[in-house]
């Protein structure tokens, strides 16, 4: 082996498979029964059902996601770009529509607000985050933009309630208040282009990304939790160890190089030793 990544989502399906095309064997460990992370489907009275995916922004032709994607799944992944108005806000009995473009986008937004131009358009300016310098006073630097909560940032450019809520409602997981203006600018700027969708559902992008992994030697394995990384009186990564399951005991698997993709939390907090989480 020349490499392990713990977890199957689409950052570790992603590295697995660019080092796979570099010629690399790669063993991707996944604790749940299927492959995937966000992008894995279930099924329900004969329904299928996302669990992460509703649609990704950015995949115009020629886009670096587009590109990395293609090679990840080896141009075997179709996407179908959503119609426009490519989604709909309803708040309260009120209806908005988002459109695709980047003038488009604005234009619907002040066709929708008309006497919040100014702030659409400023909001739009700020989306655009490089250089930094773009960003209003107290934004001027990524850390301070990540700070300055959205809801705040908001309630600088408008007093409309409705078009404060509009510009946040992308967030998943935590409310407005609670995230960053900076994410809320990337998050917009993201879907200026309008979306795409996967064709077959969001499972198909681990479908094809596993035989890319494979055909270079790899395997991804499901059902093989990972309890610990392995580490050297050095520091350095020796491996994992892997519970077959319930009661039985851990299976150690060495290589030179491991890379996870189970979340900075998972990785600090439970996997690494003692001595290396509290290292600087």
């Amino acid at each position: 082996l020349d490499a392990v990544v713990i977890g199957s989502g689409v950052g570790g399906l992603a590295v697995a498979a660019t080092l796979a095309k570099a010629g690399r064997r790669v063993l991707v460990l996944e604790q749940h029964d299927q492959a995937g992370g966000c992008c894995h489907t279930f099924q329900q009275h004969g329904v299928e059902f996302d669990v992460g995916i509703h649609y990704v922004g950015q995949l115009h032709e020629g886009s670096l996601l587009r590109v990395a994607l293609d090679q990840v799944t080896d141009g075997q992944l179709c996407w179908h770009r959503l119609p426009d108005p490519y989604d709909e806000v309803t708040l309260g009995a009120q209806r908005y529509r988002l459109r695709s473009g980047k003038v488009a986008f604005v234009t619907a937004l002040e066709e929708q607000f008309p006497e919040e131009k100014e702030a659409i358009r400023e909001f739009m300016r700020l989306s655009k985050v490089w250089p930094w310098g773009h960003l209003p006073t107290g934004v001027a630097c990524p850390q301070r933009g990540l700070r300055l909560g959205h809801s705040q940032a908001a309630a600088r450019l408008t007093a409309n309630r409705d078009l404060r809520a509009l510009l946040g409602y992308l967030f998943y997981g935590t409310p407005p208040k609670d995230s960053s203006f900076l994410v809320s600018a990337l998050m917009v700027h993201h879907y200026q282009r309008g979306a795409w969708y996967p064709r077959g559902g969001s499972s198909e992008v681990a479908f094809h990304a596993v035989p890319v992994i494979e055909r270079a030697g790899g395997a991804v394995l499901v059902r093989a939790p990972v309890t610990r990384v392995l580490v050297s009186a050095a520091g350095t990564a020796l491996g994992v160890a892997v519970r077959a399951g319930p009661g039985e005991e851990e299976l150690e698997i060495r290589a030179p190089l491991v890379i996870s993709d189970a979340g900075v939390f998972n990785t600090f907090g439970k996997l690494l030793p003692p001595h290396v989480r509290c290292h600087p």
